[in-house]
């Protein structure tokens, strides 16, 4: 249903405004997206708790976005596989999803936003790429049940407060991470070079 009204509306807003987009709007069920000519982005989800697993291409085009507002008010998820056509994850994506144990990347991504997993107190597994250069500020603040996290061998940055609040003891500083910002008190993780 809420796949449905992302469409519609759609469609009002170009009927009424008369606007001339090259953007379409569809469906591909338990997804709505925005095809923006060579690409495609995820703006909603409407599906059964679960797994959610986002495809590598719609109509032929990459997915390479996915919309901030994309899983607003869906909190059952468990599991995001991304494909590797997917090379950035908006501020506070999945956030607070506390149902979500498990996230894999199979390649491209490249930076994470800040809070982009915060408070998915579930969390056990994080598999990242090696192309991950970015971690947001308090990317995974607050998932007590995380407790291995290897940091990406391309990770250049590192934000404040990205793992406080995880079980993680120790992690190994990749050689090329330039800047972390691992300042604050809670922020105690033993650092291994």
């Amino acid at each position: 249903m809420k796949y449905l009204k992302h469409y519609v509306l759609a469609v009002i807003v170009h009927a009424t405004f008369g606007f001339s987009t090259s953007l379409s709007a569809g469906v591909l069920f338990p997804f709505t997206y925005v095809d923006k000519g060579s690409t495609i982005t995820i703006t909603g989800y409407s599906n059964d708790p679960g797994p959610v697993n986002i495809p590598a291409t719609i109509n032929g085009k990459p997915v390479t976005e996915i919309e901030v507002s994309a899983f607003y008010n869906y909190f059952g998820i468990t599991e995001v596989n991304l494909p590797s056509t997917v090379t950035s994850l908006a501020p506070r994506i999945f956030e607070g999803r506390r149902l979500l144990k498990k996230v894999t990347s199979s390649g491209g991504l490249t930076s994470i936003g800040a809070y982009a997993f915060a408070g998915c107190d579930q969390l056990i597994s994080v598999s990242l790429p090696p192309t991950v250069s970015s971690i947001g500020d308090g990317a995974f603040g607050g998932c007590p049940r995380l407790t291995d996290f290897p940091l990406p061998n391309g990770l250049t940055y590192l934000g404040m407060r990205a793992l406080v609040g995880s079980a993680i003891s120790q992690v190994t500083i990749p050689t090329g991470l330039t800047s972390y910002r691992m300042l604050h008190s809670q922020d105690v993780v033993r650092l291994k070079t």
